[in-house]
């Protein structure tokens, strides 16, 4: 595959940004560094070293991952996904309602319950009755 001039100076930076950091081992770097020596000074690189500069890039990013403490898809894979989360937040809200609803019929209730108790009370005095 040709590579163009930014290409090149990319590649050229990559490396040197990984032996400045040490995040490659001793040997990973010599390989990138062989395939940056002997390919770009060809201006073309082969499948085979994209794929190793690929798996050598991999280890960088992981590393760069762990570093700054990014979120993966692993650190979420126990989290539900946006519908199951809105579904659930659906029945909670409709719960709610209903339980509003409940309070709202239960207070009216009680109300109506408490009049009833003053109304028997005062019959009951009236009457001269005792009170369980």
């Amino acid at each position: 595959m040709a590579l163009t001039q930014n290409d090149l100076k990319a590649i050229k930076e990559i490396v040197q940004g990984v032996s400045d950091t040490r995040i490659l081992n001793s040997i990973e770097l010599k390989q990138v560094q062989l395939i940056v020596k002997t390919e770009v000074d060809a201006k073309t690189l082969s499948d085979k070293d994209f794929e190793k500069l690929e798996e050598l890039m991999g280890i960088v990013f992981d590393q760069k991952i762990e570093e700054k403490g990014l979120v993966t898809k692993n650190d979420t894979s126990h989290l539900p996904t946006k519908d199951e989360f809105y579904k659930k937040e659906d029945e909670i809200i409709v719960e709610l309602k209903a339980v509003r609803e409940e309070i709202g019929v239960l207070s009216g209730l009680h109300e109506k319950v408490n009049r009833h108790d003053r109304k028997i009370e005062k019959i009951e005095e009236k009457l001269g009755l005792q009170t369980l």
